[in-house]
């Protein structure tokens, strides 16, 4: 995410000098771990399930605590703050994650750590460099970056600066991330995050404030950090009007659930305030914008469409590659044309469940697409098992899980259980004795035991009758099942 070649002649003139070089290219933390943070990581490394994306309640809670702690920060709910594997990564990806492409704006300080630039440019956004509003004139972006104190000028922007730029933002409909990796750092002036009540007034709505581990800690090697703030979730909060359309079939996300497990986010969606259209087909969209359907007509200020994922493969046209429903790979990720390979959401590769060659555009398949693609391409004999079939959804706070072959095999069993009135749903699904799928809403526990139990095609033996009777005893029959034999 670093641009190192526009570097590189600077770098070799300045090696050149008599008196050798003073390279300030990057600020790379020089103290030792402190022991406390090695020992916390030793006591928690007997950890071999698969982490949830949003981590856990305890590591949210000390982010929180840290923000307020440090930072005089207050009023972040807990399903406000995602860990993520580096600040860095997510600032480039931020953009893409947003959705923005080459209609919308990107504003970034003059001058600026690059990978602000980068991301734009990842998603193919314009990009303008302001340090002032005044710079900006009629122009509405769609994300501005912060960065105070600033790298590399160390320039803190204070508190009147901060609030001039969170109301212009809200007038416009833009996000605003700041990037506050030095935020404990200040000199000669208290720096201030966007999330402090004297700079936003307690609402956090558009607001993200962007925190790394790296120097406040000299945990760059590790990759930690985390984003505080309300995107999505604020439109609800903040009072919009927030009407969903299910769709021909009449059920939300019918692709990923059955008709009880929607009709539970349904009624957490109702009870949110969100106005769930379950009858009636879309016509058109009008200007306005204004949604037709053949039921009845919505007036809106924002339309989002989910047209799901296609492979963009068009430039690959008569250079050999087989293209089905994306670029056709072995099991070694290799495509057609030897010695070339790919992975991720262009690639048609093995599913897990099925032995099906499918299009899986799912974030971990595309790291196991990589890694396995990765190893290769380095002379290493690596065939690909196969990518589960999951997806982790946050509706408005509600957790859902699904997993491989949630809608059962034919022959199989399956079970269901529902408590409507905390909101937790359950669906198992069994190959003989094998757990082949599952679905789990509003409950983050067992997760990882599900995970490992579908992908090691564990046989339950007489735990798959405690299962069907019971589906609470996931975490009982994993752990007794992975014990070695005496």
């Amino acid at each position: 995410m670093f641009p190192w070649d526009t570097l590189a002649d600077v770098t070799a003139l300045a090696r050149s000098h008599p008196d050798g070089i003073v390279d300030l290219s990057v600020g790379t933390p020089v103290d030792p771990v402190a022991p406390l943070i090695r020992e916390a990581l030793a006591a928690a490394s007997s950890a071999p399930g698969y982490p949830t994306t949003a981590g856990t309640p305890v590591l949210r809670a000390s982010a929180i605590a840290a923000l307020g702690r440090r930072y005089g920060v207050t009023g972040v709910a807990d399903d406000a703050v995602l860990p993520v594997i580096g600040t860095k990564e997510l600032i480039a990806w931020l953009p893409t994650l947003l959705g923005l492409g080459p209609d919308d704006l990107v504003v970034v300080p003059e001058l600026a750590y690059p990978t602000y630039e980068v991301g734009a440019q990842l998603a193919g956004a314009q990009v303008v460099r302001a340090d002032s509003l005044t710079q900006l004139g009629p122009q509405s972006p769609a994300l501005v970056y912060l960065n105070s104190p600033s790298n590399p000028t160390g320039k803190v922007l204070g508190v009147d600066h901060l609030r001039k730029v969170v109301g212009w933002a809200r007038e416009r409909g833009a996000l605003v991330a700041s990037d506050e990796c030095y935020l404990g750092l200040g000199w000669d002036a208290q720096p201030y995050s966007v999330l402090h009540p004297d700079v936003c007034d307690g609402d956090h709505t558009g607001l993200l404030a962007v925190h790394s581990l790296s120097k406040t800690s000299s945990l760059a090697g590790y990759r930690a950090g985390f984003v505080a703030g309300v995107c999505m979730k604020s439109l609800v909060e903040s009072g919009v009007r927030l009407s969903v359309i299910a769709g021909r079939a009449g059920q939300i996300l019918r692709s990923m659930m059955t008709p009880n497990g929607s009709a539970l986010l349904q009624r957490w969606l109702e009870g949110q305030g969100v106005n769930v259209i379950t009858k009636g087909r879309l016509a058109r969209i009008e200007r306005g914008p204004r949604v037709v359907m053949d039921t009845q007509s919505l007036e809106a200020d924002l339309v989002i469409l989910a047209t799901g994922v296609r492979p963009n493969v068009a430039f690959l046209e008569g250079t050999g590659v087989e293209i089905d429903q994306g670029i056709v790979i072995n099991d070694r990720m290799e495509t057609s044309v030897p010695c070339v390979y790919a992975a991720g959401d262009v690639a048609q590769g093995r599913d897990f469940s099925t032995g099906e060659w499918i299009v899986h555009a799912l974030q971990p398949t595309a790291t196991e697409h990589g890694r396995a693609a990765a190893l290769n391409m380095a002379g290493k004999n690596a065939p690909y098992r196969g990518s589960l079939s999951m997806n982790v959804l946050d509706t408005v706070g509600l957790l859902s899980y699904t997993f491989g072959l949630w809608q059962g095999r034919e022959g199989g069993d399956s079970v269901e259980s529902v408590d409507a009135e905390h909101f937790h749903y359950r669906r198992l699904c069994f190959d003989h004795d094998v757990l082949i799928g599952a679905i789990s809403i509003g409950r983050v526990d067992h997760v990882g035991a599900i995970r490992g139990l579908i992908q090691t095609r564990r046989r339950l033996g007489p735990w798959k009758e405690r299962l069907m009777q019971d589906p609470s005893l996931l975490m009982e029959a994993f752990v007794e099942l992975s014990r070695p034999p005496r």
